[in-house]
């Protein structure tokens, strides 16, 4: 046991890497087109209405009811029905 960490020991000794890698986070939305177009105001004011906590955060329920809100919400694929005989 005491070989097999030692050589683990060496292994995991040459994965280090010297310098920690970049954090790679989403760019920000104003580099997209458009979108100085965008009323920011009007915007937080539509997101407050469903952050009830003042977080600065939307739960799954609420942003589901924003989008249904919206008329954005995706809708489930009706099934082909087979004709009524």
């Amino acid at each position: 046991i005491d070989k097999v960490a030692w050589r683990l020991g060496r292994y995991l000794s040459d994965q280090v890497e010297k310098e920690a890698p970049p954090v790679l986070e989403e760019p920000d939305r104003s580099y997209r087109r458009g979108f100085d177009n965008i009323d920011m105001a009007r915007l937080h004011r539509e997101f407050d209405k469903y952050d009830k906590e003042g977080t600065g955060r939307v739960g799954f329920k609420d942003f589901a009811k924003m989008l249904v809100k919206m008329g954005i919400a995706p809708e489930k694929k009706s099934e082909e029905k087979g004709p009524d005989v």
